[in-house]
């Protein structure tokens, strides 16, 4: 998703955006896969307090990703 390819598609995330969210995956991961695990709330807080920047800097790239797929489609 972060690879520009050109002539064919923008890449759709920034790289940052792409590391930010797998941080993000390996937590999944980790509780998803840890039976009996007990949240570390210093872990996770600052993924919280990172979502909501995140959410807005991934719903900017999506929508710049969607505008240039229309400029491509002519």
């Amino acid at each position: 998703m972060a690879i520009d390819l050109p002539g064919l598609r923008p890449a759709v995330l920034p790289e940052a955006e792409v590391a930010a969210l797998d941080e993000y995956l390996r937590f999944r991961h980790l509780f998803r896969n840890a039976y009996g695990f007990e949240l570390d709330w210093t872990r996770i807080r600052p993924l919280l307090q990172r979502l909501g920047p995140l959410h807005a800097a991934v719903t900017t790239a999506l929508q710049r990703f969607c505008d240039a797929l229309e400029t491509l489609g002519g």
